[in-house]
This record gives structure tokens, sequence and C-alpha cells, in this order.
């Protein structure tokens, strides 16, 4: 069976990069429609969205075409016209695509035979990675804009000199402007498009003008502080650039609900810009490589100037050049093989992290810092900055890697027969399942059992699973050893039946390895869901629907949407802990900055009105009652302070008791003016803020901010309420009396989940069976033939790679076994760096330290939400998500919202600025004495007050709110 399905996924990895490959030049010729001529409705005759529904079945009829292109037939006929015309436009393609790109058309038609069955379900992931590219339209129309901010030939031509002109922070902000235009004002621009549409005609130009006067307003919509120094007019041209040529054809309605068709033809008449601009910058990488070739390069009297340094030619005589690696550096030192040994050690240093001995180590920076110095007095032109992100594609191209493909049982039973055919062991294994099958068709009726019943289908498909693939015994759960018994039992038992598990419709196989997707019988409105579902599925006409089940459908969804709501706001609360208690303290100092606000409000409002005055004077006999309360209590000696439980939440009640009260009945029967109703908000307002500066709260469990991000893929902070008494203090600290912080750096996360082994190990294996892989012909290119060379130059080393050193290709290269253990090796390493940094965070960085599973889990861990989901282009890819798993199964972890965590001064809550130096922070308040921070760590401190804030109060602080007004 293993054969078997190795062959299988080797046969149809080969076919999926060739549909990729034909629907690039498909979408190409067509200038980006993939249906010529639009989507036209049967119906009605007129023309329709292109959704994803429809993007599946053009990458259904892709792949038949291909097959049937395979086998030399002819395609069927339809009565449809555009299916017709599709299949025909895309069957010329393929006949090209094979002829030009020498691809072998001797496919074994037992193969063949069964992939309409086996890989529908890939189908449907590759239509889905078409989709995602598509959706991705504004990281193109970002290099649209970039490339129009810095090429002489785009629509800026004649204005290039103002934002060339501009520094390089000056130029981020406006770049930064316009994204921040595209991406968080969509909805709100939308809707004024949308109404300008409902409205008369005789308003259609107030409405534009009212468009226009949104986007000024975003787009210079900040501080004068930020816009410093940038001329006026370059708002005016961004402006006109946003509003009169992009946002037409961005923010219409077809493209808003995301019309594949629409979105694919703008896509395609950017990339004809954009194409000329991308094949330069890879010309220029191309020779950036070869001037790094260059610059490597030691001549014979470059190594005579090395010996002739007395610390250099010294080496020769240490004794450290030990064990293999060590005695093959010596040979070439001894040699004066300079420049190989500057390479091999390179190497070692790339492939383990910077693991050199101590004489090797000396060696490498020796001639690393002589190389760096040469070139530095050779070098004639300037460094050219990189430009990889001008490397685009028309459309995702395939990899030439094993595929995982989604096998259901009907497919699996299909493939069986083809099998049988070549190996007498599958024959006789389907012989033994269907003699079980016929057996279990007299039990199921003996007990009166519908033999067509969900029960009686899960016992004849177990039945195959558990003979090809023996899953009874690799069950966590283990399956009864009698499957009938278990059947019976779910059928004369219903409620037993969530607590039972069963197989999955499907596994998934790269040829070396099988995983079964085993679930749990649906349960509750799931399960209620899929049976009206099914009931529903039955009537062919809509029409034939009752009102009662249309109800009841839309009731469900409405719970089922209602309760992963309820979901997703638990990941935001602390569970039910039993002993968890927080404290927010007030200091001495505090209460007195309080009650010396209160009298200068007293002050002020007598200028305001007689009215005003004896509402403050009010305030302030609650304030003392509250006050007088704080101070009744016995004050707690162990801790050497004088402070009470609850004495904040007494404060902030009243204050917020103040903001609400003209709301009450009170003030309402009450004739005051507006002026003393606006000041005696404003009075609760400011002390509320206050109380919400001073953040210094007492808890009886460990709590950890934790903050992730690119170069520290994770920074924690950890909380100590004597610290953060100092830290809110107005007093210079040293390092003894900060934050304890750990802080995961990127390197660090490469090394050790072995990224950086497994990268340099894949470019090892490539360049020994594809060694010319790098000179690939560029497919960053709207033009076939080019596109068609480079699919030529990939095919012809497919099975042998020109000049490798071993033979054998791609296919040897990633269809066999060696690959697949190294891929495995590759993600325990990745799991067990994962569960490791877990571990050594929620130990306090102590390695040594021991921590029990009880232990751990009274662990209170703040983890912040706005973790990106996606790697970074030029980061290594971070595992945040499987972090956040990793840690909510070991400690008590919960979500926090990072909104302004990083932008406000975790010691005075106020705004901050950005540092000269990258990922540093500089506060604004001129009376803080935390002038610099680190981002990440003062994120971290933020992190674990709003959780311990929400704790308390249930909301967040003002200063962190979302709406809050400027």
């Amino acid at each position: 069976m293993r054969d078997a399905l190795r062959e299988q996924n080797h046969w149809f990895s080969q076919l999926d990069v060739h549909v990729h490959n034909v629907m690039t030049i498909y979408i190409s010729e067509n200038e980006g429609q993939m249906i010529p001529g639009g989507v036209i409705n049967p119906k009605t005759g007129e023309e329709e969205k292109f959704t994803k529904g429809l993007l599946e079945k053009v990458w259904d009829t892709a792949y038949s075409t291909a097959l049937t292109c395979l086998r030399k037939k002819d395609i069927r006929k339809t009565k449809d016209e555009q299916s017709r015309a599709l299949k025909e436009s895309l069957y010329d393609v393929c006949e090209r695509y094979y002829a030009d790109s020498g691809v072998a058309r001797d496919w074994s038609n037992t193969v063949l035979a069964n992939f309409s069955a086996v890989n529908q379900s890939q189908r449907r992931i590759s239509a889905t990675n078409h989709h995602s590219h598509l959706a991705k339209y504004d990281v193109y129309l970002s290099r649209f804009i970039h490339y129009c901010l810095q090429s002489q030939d785009s629509f800026l031509g004649e204005h290039l000199y103002l934002f060339e002109g501009l520094t390089r922070k000056q130029y981020n902000f406006v770049f930064g402007r316009i994204m921040a235009l595209l991406r968080e004002e969509k909805e709100s621009i939308n809707a004024t498009t949308n109404n300008k549409k409902e409205k008369k005609s005789s308003n259609a130009t107030n409405n534009n003008k009212k468009e226009k006067e949104s986007i000024h307003r975003m787009l210079e919509g900040t501080s004068q502080h930020s816009r410093e120094g940038i001329p006026e007019k370059v708002w005016d041209i961004l402006e006109y650039f946003m509003s009169d040529f992009l946002l037409p054809g961005y923010y219409n309605k077809k493209i808003v609900d995301f019309d594949c068709q629409e979105r694919s033809v703008k896509l395609y008449q950017m990339l004809q810009v954009l194409a000329p601009y991308g094949q330069e910058m890879q010309r220029l990488a191309l020779e950036s490589r070869e001037r790094r070739r260059q610059r490597e390069t030691i001549s014979a009297e470059d190594v005579g100037i090395l010996f002739a340094m007395p610390k250099f030619r010294n080496l020769g005589g240490d004794t450290d050049w030990k064990g293999t690696d060590g005695n093959r550096f010596r040979a070439l030192y001894d040699n004066k093989q300079i420049e190989d040994l500057y390479a091999e050690m390179r190497k070692k240093k790339e492939k383990h992290g910077n693991r050199l001995s101590r004489v090797e180590k000396i060696a490498y920076n020796f001639i690393n810092r002589f190389v760096r110095r040469r070139n530095a007095t050779s070098r004639k032109t300037t460094r050219m900055r990189r430009q990889h992100k001008w490397a685009f594609d028309l459309c995702p191209q395939a990899s030439y890697r094993p595929k995982y493909m989604p096998i259901s049982n009907t497919g699996l039973q299909m493939l069986l027969p083809s099998f049988a055919k070549r190996d007498e062991k599958v024959k006789e294994s389907i012989r033994r399942v269907q003699k079980l099958q016929e057996e279990d068709v007299v039990f199921l009726t003996k007990e009166g059992i519908d033999t067509k019943s969900s029960l009686a289908k899960h016992l004849r498909d177990f039945r195959y699973w558990d003979e090809f693939f023996n899953l009874k015994t690799v069950m966590k759960d283990k399956y009864p050893e009698d499957p009938r018994s278990f059947l019976l039992m779910c059928y004369q038992h219903p409620d037993q039946i969530p607590n039972a598990k069963r197989f999955g419709n499907s596994i998934f196989t790269d040829g070396y390895g099988t995983t079964a997707l085993l679930e749990k019988l649906k349960e509750g409105i799931d399960k209620d869901l899929c049976k009206l579902g099914k009931r529903i599925a039955t009537l062919k006409d809509k029409k034939g629907r009752t009102e009662k089940e249309s109800e009841d459908l839309k009731s469900l969804e409405e719970q089922r949407k209602q309760m992963s709501l309820d979901q997703k706001k638990q990941q935001y609360n602390i569970p039910q802990k039993s002993g968890f208690t927080v404290m927010h303290i007030l200091r001495q100092e505090d209460m007195d900055t309080l009650e010396s606000r209160l009298d200068g409000w007293i002050k002020e409002s007598r200028d305001i009105s007689a009215e005003c005055h004896d509402m403050v004077v009010t305030m302030q006999r609650e304030f003392m009652t509250v006050f007088e309360q704080v101070r009744q209590g016995d004050p707690d000696q162990s801790r050497g302070r004088e402070t009470m439980d609850f004495n904040a939440q007494l404060l902030h009640d009243l204050a917020k008791k103040w903001i609400e009260r003209d709301m009450s009945v009170e003030w309402k029967e009450r004739d005051m003016s507006g002026e003393t109703r606006s000041q005696f908000r404003k009075m609760g307002k400011e002390l509320m803020s206050l109380i919400e500066k001073v953040q210094i709260y007492e808890t009886n469990l460990k709590v950890i901010g934790i903050d992730m991000g690119k170069s520290n893929i994770a920074t924690a902070v950890y909380h100590d309420t004597s610290l953060q008494r100092v830290h809110m203090s107005n007093v210079k600290t040293n390092k003894k009396d900060r934050f304890k912080t750990l802080g995961i750096t990127n390197k660090a996360w490469r090394h050790k989940s072995g990224q950086m082994a497994y990268t340099f190990l894949m470019k090892k294996r490539i360049r020994k069976f594809v060694p010319k892989l790098d000179s690939r012909p560029t497919t960053k290119t709207t033009n076939t033939e080019r596109i068609m060379e480079s699919y030529r130059f990939m095919n012809n080393q497919w099975e042998n790679g020109t000049d490798a050193e071993s033979r054998g290709g791609l296919k040897e290269a990633f269809f066999t076994g060696s690959y697949r253990k190294r891929k495995m090796f590759q993600n325990s390493r990745r799991q067990k760096a994962i569960a490791n940094f877990v571990m050594l965070v929620l130990k306090g960085g102590d390695e040594k330290a021991k921590l029990s599973r009880k232990q751990a889990n009274e662990i209170i861990v703040a983890y912040g939400d706005a973790c990106p989901r996606h790697h970074i282009k030029g980061v290594a890819p971070a595992p945040n998500m499987p972090f956040y798993r990793k840690f909510k199964e070991l400690a008590t972890c919960v979500l926090v919202d990072e909104h302004r965590s990083s932008m406000n001064c975790s010691g005075c809550i106020q705004e901050m600025k950005d540092g000269r130096v990258f990922r540093l922070k500089c506060c604004r308040n001129n009376s803080c004495v935390r002038t610099t921070w680190n981002r990440d760590t003062n994120a971290g401190i933020n992190m674990f007050n709003l959780l311990l804030w929400k704790t308390l109060y249930e909301d967040r602080p003002t200063t962190f709110s979302r709406n809050k007004k400027k």
C-alpha cells in the first residue's frame, strides 16, 4: 500500500505542477480573464460575479482537460457555450505546453484512471491557493504605489522631485499613510461610494467632494510633529492620485465583493506595468550575487598578505585544531588554501549557528575583516538597496515537492482495484473486507438497524481503514476489539455517542506517511444542522423548503455563530480559578495627589458658577467618605507599607459614578446648565485618568506578559509588585530595580528549531541533484514565451539534473525516503524547541529549575493577540499560534488586546514617539524619567497591567481604549 500511494503521489505532484503552469499561461494569454467574455448566468443571461465556487469549477475543468490531453483524447462537448469555450482554450494551451516544455506523455493509464475521484479535494485546495493569491491584491497595489513613487515613468513622474527630496523617515511616513487609507478606511470610503450611487444625481458632485475631503483628512490627519518637513503639495498630489486614479478601480462594488474575474484582470494590468521593473531588479540581484562572489575571492597575493601578519601566521602553531572539522581546516590552512578555508568555515557557521571552536572563530574573523576592508577600498559603486520584494508572480507558483493528497473513502475504494492488479496481497485484503462486510449486513439486519444509516456506513468504511491502515491500534482512545458491539452500543444508547470516536472521511498522504483524520460524532447544534441540511439538500427545488425548515436553519446558524463568538470572547477572560486574587494599590502619595487635585477643582469651580461649586463640594464630601473608609482599616504592617484592600476599587467606582451621573434621575430633575454638566463630567474623567495611571497591582499568583514580535519572536516580562511600585515612581532605576525580562531572539529560534541546519541541508541537496536551479529563467513576467522558457527548464530537471553530482533530478531529491525523514526530523525539532522555550519562559529563564504541571497551571500568561499570523518577508517565520497553544496547554494563557500597548509608555501611560534606533521608543512626557523604551519590553509590561485591570474592572483603561476620542 505504501509503494502504491508513493507512486500515486509522484504522478499527482507532477500533474499539479503542470496544471498550475497551464493556468498561468492561459490567464496570461487572456490578459487576466479566467473566462473570456466574463461570467454569464445561464438563467438570466446577464453577467454575474465570479465567486470562489466558480473558481473551483475552473480548476476542475483545468485538471480534467490536462488529463484528457495527456491521454490524447478529444474533449467532451457540452451544451454550455462558456464551458465549451473554456475547455477548448485550455486544451489548446495544454497541447502547446506539453509540446514546448518537453513533458513526457507516457503516463500509465492505471494511474490516470483514478485521478478524477481521488484528487477532487486537492483541486479545491489549488483553487483556494489561487483565491488567496488574488486576495493579496492590497500587496500588489502597495508595490504598484511604491513603484509610482520611485519611477520616472509612472503617473507621478513629473512630481517625482517632491518625493525624492524626502528623507527616508518622511518617505516611510507618507507611504504608511497611503497604506492606512487602503487597509483601514476601506469600509468608510466604500460606504461613501455606495451612498453616492443611492442619492440623486444632483448630489453627486457634493458626494465626490466629501469623498476627496475624507481622503485628504486621512492622508494628513496626523500630528504636526509627524508631518514636519513634508511639503503640503505632496498631500495634494497624493489626494489626486488616490481619489481620481486608484480608488475608483479599487473601491468599487465588484472588488469589495471579491469578484475573482475583476481582480484577476486588474492584477494582470498592474503586473504588466511592474514586470519590466521586476526583471530589472532580478538582473541587479544576479549582478549583486556575482559581485559578492568576486568579493569573496582571495587571490595568491592576498594569501601572502595574510600570512605576513604575525597574528594570522601564529595560528599554525595553535593546538586547538581538533576534531574532524578542525583537522580538515588545519590541512587547508597549512596548504594556504584560504579561499576554500573561508568558504568551509562560513558553511559550518551557517549550518550550526556560529558553533566554531576558538581557533576557527579567530581565523574566520581575521579573514572576514581582511576581505571587508579590501572590498571597502576597491568599491566603485554605491551599495544597491535590496529589491527582493519586487520579485512577484502572476499566479502562485507550484512547488516541486510531494503534495499531500486527501483521499476520501470513496476514492480509496476506487484506488484499491487498480492496486490489486499489481499486488496479490491487496487482492486478498479486499476479499477479506468484502467477506466481513457481508457478515456485517446479516448482523445489522438481525438487530433491526437500517443498512443505509450513518452507523452502518461507519462500520462499512471502518473495515477498509482497519484492514489497510490498522487504525484500531494507533488511536489514542482504543477502539473496541469488536466493532459490531460498539455499533450496537451507539444504536441502543444514543446519549453515549458524543463520547465515541469515529473515522473521518479522508486520509492525508505524501507517499511516505499516512495520517487519518479522526473526529467525534456531531452533537448539539452541529448535529441538528447536519440533519436539517441533509433534509433540505434532498429537495431539488429551493421553493420546496417549508417556512419552518428555513426558520429552523436560520435559527441554528445564528446559535452556532453566537457560540463561536462566545468561545472567542472566552479566550480574553481568565478561567474561573480558585484562590486567584488581584488588588489595585494606591500609595499614600497617590491619595495626596487626588486630594490636592480635588481642592484645586473647588477653587476653579468658583469662577464657573455657584451651582458648579456646590456640586464640586458634594464631590469632595463623597471623596472624603471613601477616603475615610480606606483609612479606617488596619494597615498591613507585614508588607512595610500602608495600603488597604480595594482602596482603588472604591475610588474607581466613585469616578465612574460621576462620569455617568448626568444620565441619572437626580441630574435630570435639576435644571443645570450644559457648561456645569460638561465641567463636572470632565472632573470625573480627570479623576478616572489619575487612577488609571497608577498601575500597581498585587497578586497571589505569578503573572507574565508576553509580546510577540519579529527580531524577538517573544519577549516575556514578569510582574512584581515591589518593582512595579518603583517603576511607577518618578525615580530613575538601576538594573536590579527593573522588571525581569526574557527575550527569545529570532536567531536563537532558528538555531534551536533546526531551521538553519534544515535550510543548509536542503540547499546542499538541491545543489547535489539540480545544481543549475539558481539559473532558472525568470517567471516575473507577463510574456508567455519567457514563462514557457522557465517551465521548459524545470521540466528538464525533473528526471535528471544537468551536470549534477548525483543523478535523479527533482524526483530523486524530493521523492525519496531520505527527504521525508529529514522533513520529519525537522518537524520534531521544531515541536521540541517550542516546548523548551515555553517551559523556559514559565521557569523564569532558569533551565535547571523544576516546575510541576500543577505549578505551571497556576501561572497566568497575558499573551498579546496582535501577533502576525503570517511571516513577514525578510524575517524568519515565527510560530506565534503554536506558541499560544503550548502556553494554553501548560499554563493559564489569556489573550490581551494589544491596541496601543507599544504606543503608550508603561511608566506615565502617555503616548510615545519612535526613536532614532529601530525598536526603541521615546516618551513625549518631559516629566517622565522613563525616557527611552525597548518597545517589546514596554508592551510586555502593558500586557499584564491590562489583564489585571480587566480582571478587576471588566473593561480597559481610557488611554488604551479603541473608541478613545482624540
